[in-house]
């Protein structure tokens, strides 16, 4: 299954110089305001979003990547639940979003199949209206290998 994520530039880094993902995620303690999910103690986890256009969520000036993975359905289904942002306009209201929260451990560097840097500050209105195609630059294909990491 499709899925996706929003990751700074270290990350990015990290995973193309390791070739893994053994030294990215984090280690999360279970908060019930911010999502349903239940952490294992001292397990690192990477968050997944199901549908692309909610990684805007996230302020894509810090976090300046869009990374597709495949993930099989086996997988993420178990690890089903929801996060709770704020929502993409006013930033008022809680609006609750379909995620996965993954254990590192359960991924490896043939399930990255996309990077996708982020030009510039890609507002929500502007997605929607399909107008972000130049603004979005992908970088690297992990299964084919064709392109490089380049900043």
């Amino acid at each position: 299954m499709r899925v996706y994520r929003v990751c700074d530039e270290k990350e990015v880094k990290t995973i193309l110089k390791d070739r893994s993902l053994k030294n990215v995620g984090n280690v999360f303690t279970v908060d019930e305001k911010l999502n349903t999910h239940k952490y294992k103690e001292g397990v690192k986890y990477m968050h997944f979003f199901r549908e692309y256009g909610d990684v805007f969520y996230f302020d894509s000036k810090d976090r300046n990547y869009i990374c597709s993975y495949e993930i099989p359905r086996e997988i993420l289904k178990p690890r089903e639940g929801v996060g709770y942002y704020l929502d993409r306009e006013l930033f008022r209201t809680w609006e609750k979003v379909e995620e996965f929260a993954v254990e590192v451990d359960l991924l490896n560097i043939n399930n990255l199949i996309r990077v996708e840097k982020i030009n510039d500050l890609i507002f929500f209105d502007e997605f929607i209206a399909n107008d972000y195609h130049d603004k979005i630059e992908p970088v690297y294909q992990s299964k084919v290998l064709k392109k490089t990491f380049k900043k």
